[in-house]
């Protein structure tokens, strides 16, 4: 599936590579801001689609990317 505003990759993604190939994570921009934060796909990070774009103007090929996970309360993440 491409990027696209319509899209539940939102409006861009990077893909994460290790070692040379596609780890199958990515960070992207999603559609419905609402799940923002949440677990609810199988480890992609989303970001509000202007934060995706912003990110794909900055990042470098080649960056490490770091992961952390959410210091959100528990009853705020459901």
């Amino acid at each position: 599936m491409e990027p696209g505003p319509g899209t539940p990759l939102g409006a861009q993604i990077h893909h994460l590579f290790q070692n040379g190939g596609d780890t199958l994570y990515h960070v992207h921009g999603a559609c419905e801001p609402e799940y923002l934060g949440k677990a609810v796909s199988a480890g992609c990070v989303r970001l509000l689609d202007q934060n995706a774009i912003d990110l794909h103007r900055h990042a470098r090929h080649g960056a490490t990317v770091r992961v952390w996970p959410s210091t959100l309360p528990a009853a705020l993440a459901v």
